[in-house]
């Protein structure tokens, strides 16, 4: 910052960022994440997202117009059954 306290092209980010500065945040609620927000929810790459998603352990996207796009409420499920299949379906049937 200026001394008369307008940023200045070349030092706008004067802080030093720490780990958690580059975390994404986003306090908006959403029901539906894009490719990356959704890997981002559960924990993983997007590369990593594409595997699940390949091998059924994630649940398939839907579209909304040119979006393509996540239900994160099939997400929380999907991760409960990797996390502990036997208690996330405790005898009923989850289609993702």
């Amino acid at each position: 910052m200026r001394k008369d306290g307008k940023y200045s092209p070349d030092n706008r980010y004067e802080a030093k960022l720490t780990s958690v500065a580059h975390a994404r945040f986003d306090i908006r609620p959403r029901r539906l994440l894009s490719r990356e927000d959704a890997a981002f929810y559960i924990g993983v790459s997007p590369t990593t997202f594409d595997r699940l998603v390949a091998d059924g352990r994630m649940p398939k996207s839907c579209q909304v117009y040119s979006r393509v796009l996540w239900d994160i409420h099939k997400l929380d499920i999907a991760v409960d059954l990797i996390s502990d299949p036997e208690e996330a379906t405790s005898g009923r049937e989850i289609e993702l």
